[in-house]
């Protein structure tokens, strides 16, 4: 029973600093910037996957899933994007939600 408690701690150890690594990578490594465009009513689904449509070096199911862990899916608001190179996937959702045109670090 102990080494299996011990096993699962480890395991969600290793889940989270997965996942603090990943928030910790660019979603766009490129030269420009991408233009993101989230039209009225798109679903988060939607919006992730506009996001690798555009170019973005991201899961959509990864940032979809983000998108929902952090409670922001139904704040992400319509409009026309930029996400510069280097910006991180939590600070660009964080600018989807607050309506600003580009992505803050």
């Amino acid at each position: 029973m102990r080494r299996l408690l011990v096993g699962f701690l480890l395991a969600l150890l290793a889940a989270g600093a997965a996942l603090w690594w990943w928030l910790h990578q660019p979603l766009w490594a490129g030269t420009e910037a991408l233009e993101l465009a989230i039209e009225p009513g798109t679903t988060p689904r939607g919006v992730a996957r506009g996001v690798v449509a555009a170019g973005a070096s991201a899961d959509a199911r990864l940032l979809y899933a983000w998108f929902r862990f952090s409670g922001q899916d139904r704040a992400i608001k319509a409009g026309n994007y930029e996400i510069p190179r280097g910006r991180r996937p939590s600070a660009c959702c964080r600018s989807w939600c607050a309506a600003r045109r580009r992505c803050a670090r």
